[in-house]
Formats: structure tokens, C-alpha cells, sequence
């Protein structure tokens, strides 16, 4: 959803990263799995300027919100998400 919007973005805003990260798609050429790896591995320094925009099931949404703020250390007000489904 919004691909083509959020690559937009990513082209005219220099401090925005998008990333998709798709999990039972196996012909998909990027990211697959969780997207728990990406977050992991590119922001393991936490800054105060990230803020993190999640779309997913809840399991996935409580898994990365206790990443990113209990176990990497972002501020609970960084995290936003919906839930799909």
C-alpha cells in the first residue's frame, strides 16, 4: 500500500527511510522475514531524531515495540503503529 507515495519520500526527503519487509512472499526481492532484523541492525544507535511508523498483526506490533523500547532503548513516544487485521 502507498509504494509508490512512500518511495516519493524517500527520494525527496533525505532524512526518510522506508523499508519494506514482507514475510511469506518468497518471490519478493527485498527484505523478507520480520521486520524486526531491519530495525535491529540499522538503528541499533538510538537517536532522538528516528521515529518509527509500523503497520502489521498485533504479535508483531508488541514484539517490535518491546525491541525498540525495552530492549534497544527508544522513547515509547518514537513508536507509532496500527494494527492490520
Amino acid at each position: 500500500m502507498y509504494r509508490q507515495e512512500f518511495e516519493q519520500l524517500q527520494s525527496e526527503l533525505n532524512d526518510f527511510q522506508y523499508s519494506i519487509v514482507l514475510s511469506r512472499e518468497p518471490s519478493w526481492q527485498g527484505h523478507q522475514g520480520y521486520v524486526h532484523s531491519v530495525y535491529t541492525e540499522q538503528y541499533q544507535q538510538v537517536r532522538e531524531n528516528i521515529a518509527f511508523y509500523l503497520c502489521g498483526w498485533s504479535n508483531m506490533i508488541d514484539d517490535a515495540v518491546e525491541n525498540l523500547v525495552v530492549k534497544l532503548g527508544y522513547d515509547q513516544s518514537q513508536v507509532h503503529y496500527e494494527l492490520y487485521g
